[in-house]
């Protein structure tokens, strides 16, 4: 999807109105956007994890530090970049979930082992 965006905009999208400046526009926009897949994908596989683990309420954490961290970066990066902004603070807090899951995970299982 990132490697073939141009191709794929100019061929879904780009007629009448829709120009080559808003498939360069589009085009940014679905870079990031492409590149959060993979965090966001391995974070929803890491909250299975949790909820087998019997414990949801550090996967209910995390998803209150994404909120939190939406809240405030939207609104920046977007000012700074337009819709590409939002779609790169999408991707900054996939990563900082997808982290912050690995990161608890390993803790819980560390304090297992050790047991």
């Amino acid at each position: 999807m990132i490697v073939f965006r141009k191709l794929l905009v100019t061929l879904l999208l780009q007629r009448g109105a829709f120009d080559a400046s808003a498939t360069e526009g589009v085009t940014a926009t679905l870079v990031w956007y492409g590149a959060a897949v993979i965090p966001i994908s391995v974070n929803y596989l890491l909250g299975f994890v949790f909820y087998g683990l019997k414990k949801p309420w550090p996967l209910a954490a995390i998803s209150l530090v994404g909120l939190l961290l939406t809240v405030i970066l939207d609104p920046i990066l977007a000012g700074l970049a337009g819709a590409s902004g939002i779609a790169l603070a999408t991707f900054i807090i996939a990563l900082v979930m997808c982290g912050g899951s690995i990161s608890l995970l390993s803790g819980i299982f560390r304090s297992r082992i050790s047991q």
